[in-house]
């Protein structure tokens, strides 16, 4: 199965790449902010089937078109989407400033949206979308 992890660096999205990347029939495309993590991420592969992609929601149009290019010439279809990726900007609600918030909103739902967007050319019947919030 082709798979796409969004947020796959920390937590509990890494730990879900580790485990689907168990399976040797499955190829994961783990999505985060963090090169260097998802550079490690990689490496831990035992079976070679783990491919990363710098992605930020906060400013998915930044890095749509190096998506595209990963879907076409490594994945070519996705069969499962996992959404984990997520931005909390812990204070009071009337502290956070206008830019925060957009960047929570952007971050947890805009983003993913677009993402799921950009992926549907890719989804074949049958295949599954997940989002999961990790704030």
């Amino acid at each position: 199965m082709n798979i796409i992890v969004n947020g796959g660096t920390r937590g509990i999205g890494k730990e879900v790449v580790l485990i689907l990347a168990g399976n040797t029939e499955n190829l994961i495309l783990a999505t985060g902010r963090n090169i260097e993590a998802l550079s490690m991420l990689t490496k831990t592969s035992q079976y070679g089937n783990i491919i990363s992609q710098k992605l930020d929601m906060s400013s998915f149009d930044n890095y749509e078109s190096d998506l595209i290019e990963v879907l076409r010439n490594q994945l070519k279809s996705v069969d499962i989407l996992i959404n984990m990726a997520g931005l909390l900007i812990k204070k009071d609600f009337g502290d956070l400033t206008s830019g925060e918030a957009l960047k929570m909103v952007q971050t947890n739902f805009l983003g993913p949206a677009e993402l799921i967007r950009v992926l549907k050319p890719y989804m074949h019947k049958g295949s599954h979308i997940v989002n999961i919030e990790m704030v």
